[in-house]
């Protein structure tokens, strides 16, 4: 196995137990939302978050993605930015639309 089909294996894995059921572009995805302020402890580590976020995988990221709805339960949000971690996973940016 490769160290990419791993990484890919265990990006998938933490989003399928730790993301949420999301909608970018009209299609159905898994992705960790995080809303502005929010702070979180990973591993000792404190971080947060200024902005709303959604991390997902980069191969369900739409090339041209800026602009595009994303919605995460009832509330829609669109896209203002996407910055790839360049390990499989994406980082999308988002506003209340």
């Amino acid at each position: 196995m490769t160290f990419d089909t791993a990484l890919a294996r265990v990006n998938a894995r933490a989003l399928s137990r730790f993301g949420s059921a999301c909608v970018l572009a009209g299609v159905a995805v898994q992705a960790d939302f995080v809303s502005a302020h929010q702070q979180s402890d990973l591993n000792g580590v404190a971080i947060s978050a200024n902005a709303i976020q959604a991390v997902l995988s980069s191969s369900d990221v739409p090339t041209a993605v800026v602009g595009l709805p994303f919605v995460h339960g009832s509330d829609t949000y669109t896209v203002l930015d996407a910055q790839p971690d360049g390990y499989g996973l994406t980082t999308l940016i988002l506003e209340v639309a």
